[in-house]
């Protein structure tokens, strides 16, 4: 049953956890993700908020049915689809917990790996880094960072290669007050949206810790959870997400920042730029026209980074040449 208000105040004050699933059409997946949370969680201090963006399968009846069930559950239902990284910010905005864990709906914790999880998250840390395992490669474990050697190391001091890093939100376990206070949040992307608000994290978190064991399971299902939507939005995105890594990169002059910081999020913007030159050949006239405008604003932001990499690799590379070529020649 529901919480009587003075009884939710009074649960209120114990989280110390909120895990946040953002939810589309995840039917097939839902219970599955749920259950591998609350068959663990016990008398814990954690929360879960569901935020239903607009599903139209039987994802909202599944919520409702968890909702009845454990009183520490709760359901947000957006009233238009907002796309995974806005659904997202509603979660934590409706969040009581100290510490912010993104759960996607097609995904799972490991088993008796919660109690794990909440023995280390202590107050003095902006971010708990932990290892996922991916399902998809007979359940190998992907170890992406190690230990640091102080408590003055970097954060990309702990990275093996900052070439294989992926910016999974699933991997950060997030002080909320860290998020409020630095303004961090998801931007209106629709796809990739992780990649600019990881970088962000990278860039204002200031204490870490990190867990060698594997509590997450990568499970990668099918096609219609709320980041594996096409159209023209997605070739947008990865302008977008240009966008602000190049703003990023462009504030780094002005600090002293980390140097794998720094080549992390060229890396980066290369990627995204080679998924744009390749999406955008298969766009129509219109939509073509627009985007190639977007571009044309964002070779000014690339001249102010003042980077030499990012300017040659914009400017001279052959490739980018015949790609904008094919593009004239649509046109």
């Amino acid at each position: 049953p529901q919480l009587s208000y003075m009884k939710a105040i009074k649960l209120i004050a114990k989280f110390k956890l909120s895990i946040v699933i953002p939810i589309y059409n995840s039917e097939k997946t839902l219970k599955n993700c749920l259950n591998s949370i609350c068959k663990q969680r016990k008398k814990q201090s954690i929360e879960i908020i569901l935020v239903n963006d607009c599903s139209n399968d039987k994802s909202k009846e599944i919520c409702n049915y968890y909702i009845k069930k454990f009183n520490y559950i709760r359901l947000i239902n957006n009233e238009r689809n907002k796309g995974a990284g806005l659904t997202r910010n509603i979660g934590v905005q409706h969040s009581f917990g100290d510490y912010i864990f993104f759960v996607d709906s097609d995904d799972e914790i490991k088993k008796n790996k919660l109690s794990y999880l909440l023995k280390n998250l202590k107050n003095d840390i902006d971010v708990l880094v932990h290892q996922h395992t991916d399902t998809r490669y007979k359940h190998k474990t992907e170890i992406m960072f190690r230990r640091p050697r102080n408590n003055k190391s970097h954060f990309f001091d702990c990275i093996k290669d900052y070439k294989k890093i992926r910016t999974y939100l699933f991997n950060y376990i997030l002080k909320k007050n860290f998020l409020l206070s630095n303004k961090i949040y998801f931007k209106k992307i629709k796809v990739c949206e992780d990649i600019p608000f990881i970088t962000n994290v990278y860039l204002k978190a200031t204490t870490y810790n990190f867990l060698e064991q594997s509590i997450y399971l990568y499970k990668r299902y099918g096609v219609d959870n709320l980041s594996s939507q096409i159209g023209p939005s997605v070739t947008r995105s990865f302008l977008q997400v240009n966008n602000v890594l190049l703003e990023y990169l462009v504030s780094l002059k002005k600090h002293n920042h980390n140097n794998n910081l720094k080549k992390f999020i060229i890396h980066n913007i290369k990627r995204n730029y080679e998924s744009f030159s390749q999406l955008i050949l298969s766009s129509n006239d219109k939509i073509l026209i627009k985007l190639l405008n977007q571009f044309k604003k964002q070779k000014k932001l690339i001249k102010k980074t003042k980077n030499k990499k990012i300017i040659s690799f914009f400017e001279n590379k052959k490739k980018t040449k015949s790609n904008f070529k094919k593009v004239k020649k649509k046109k």
